[in-house]
């Protein structure tokens, strides 16, 4: 893709972006006073030198550095010029700890709410079964509990219903209340893990 950008007294001030010759003109005009004449479609990259302070130049761009957005960020763009084009490229410098942490502590929190829904195993007259952990479903065994019915029908799924008894449901319920527990006791282990370290390279070595 060809790219372009307007320099005005060594300084970049519309670009990099595509040809755009009325975007070009007009911007050139409300920033520098000066009114251009510019082609309409410009595939053979051609430059334009309006005066030692303000040109038309094609852009080449500098691969992005790879940066890990929890611990770096990418600061620029920096532009050098060179005779009749500007190169753009970034660099990638470290982030405050106490961001890095911010960053960590909600990765952590959806990677918790991830486990939080997934399926439990349980056990039912020697054979076992997978339940959702969803808020809804456990609203719906708590109600089944809170009725006290002798016994009530669960899909599992398409082919697979079963008939279970209070003490079925309250084992379930039992069950998914300690998965959700053990996801909020690991939750805040990791978090703990992460309020102690003190430098970026700690961070890193968490492994999270």
């Amino acid at each position: 893709m060809n790219l372009f950008a307007v320099v005005y007294k060594n300084h970049v001030i519309v670009g990099p972006s595509r040809w755009n010759a009325k975007k070009f003109k007009q911007e050139i005009f409300d920033e520098c006073e000066v009114e251009v004449e510019l082609p309409d479609t410009n595939d053979q990259k051609q430059v334009f030198l309006f005066s030692d302070d303000l040109s038309v130049l094609s852009v080449r761009v500098v691969d992005t550095p790879y940066h890990n957005p929890l611990f770096e960020r990418l600061d620029g763009p920096f532009w050098e010029f060179v005779d009749d084009y500007v190169i753009m490229s970034y660099d990638v410098n470290t982030i405050d700890v106490e961001a890095s942490k911010n960053f960590l502590k909600e990765k952590i929190t959806n990677s918790r709410k991830q486990r939080e829904i997934e399926k439990v195993t349980v056990e039912i007259n020697n054979i076992q079964y997978k339940f959702d952990t969803d808020k809804d479903t456990r609203n719906i065994i708590q109600t089944h509990i809170s009725t006290k019915l002798q016994t009530v029908n669960w899909k599992i799924d398409r082919d697979t219903w079963l008939i279970l008894t209070i003490t079925d449901l309250q084992n379930i319920l039992s069950i998914i209340m300690q998965h959700i527990q053990s996801c909020f006791d690991w939750e805040l282990s990791e978090i703990q893990r992460i309020d102690v370290s003190n430098s970026i390279e700690t961070l890193k070595n968490l492994e999270i």
